[in-house]
């Protein structure tokens, strides 16, 4: 009897332990849908957030736009003042340099018998006028001696007639009106010119 009581006991208690089991089994499946179910709808919620676009006033908008436009401004207007300051730059060194060769044509001119340093200056091709590192011209005796070659009127100055072009009595300009003339006008005047320079 005592052994069939026993053998009851465990069975129940296998019983027991066997539906224990299963609840503990249904509970977690249990737990593990919700779960589910909680990550499903995590994704859907940040996807809603990250999904929305931020939106601004038109007066911001506005304001934005004006503030480009004015940078825009400023930066063509910045532009523009460093070109006029190296367009000003490269003017005064130009002056500069013709200013150097002008020396160096006085400096030369009496070595070459030329009568009229500032004549001659006019004359002188400066774009054959070579510088040094520094920027003193380096050729300016060397284009004086060709030049002559060609207006030799600089170191023998005499009237020139013809039967179409006589010379008139009188000089027309002064040596001081001839040394402001520039190339094209010395040219234009040759006779009047070539009087001057022969009456020193």
């Amino acid at each position: 009897m005592a052994d069939n009581n026993e053998g009851a006991g465990g069975a129940g208690s296998s019983g027991t332990g066997g539906g224990a089991g299963e609840g503990g089994q249904g509970a977690g499946q249990a737990s593990g849908s919700q779960g589910g179910a909680n990550a499903g709808a995590a994704p859907s919620a940040t996807g809603q957030e990250s999904g929305k676009q931020e939106t601004f006033s038109a007066g911001y908008v506005k304001e934005l736009r004006n503030e480009a436009a004015a940078n825009r401004t400023k930066a063509s207007e910045l532009e523009t003042r460093a070109t006029t300051a190296e367009t000003k730059v490269a003017q005064l060194e130009q002056r500069l340099r013709a200013r150097d060769v002008e020396a160096e044509v006085a400096k030369h001119a009496g070595e070459l018998k030329i009568a009229s340093a500032s004549a001659a200056f006019k004359l002188l091709d400066q774009s054959k006028v070579q510088f040094d590192k520094d920027g003193n011209p380096t050729n300016v005796k060397e284009l004086l001696t060709e030049l002559i070659k060609t207006e030799t009127f600089l170191v023998n100055p005499a009237v020139t007639t013809n039967s179409t072009n006589p010379a008139r009595e009188g000089a027309k300009f002064t040596r001081e009106q001839i040394e402001k003339m520039t190339p094209a006008e010395i040219n234009a005047n040759w006779d009047e010119v070539q009087k001057v320079l022969a009456a020193g």
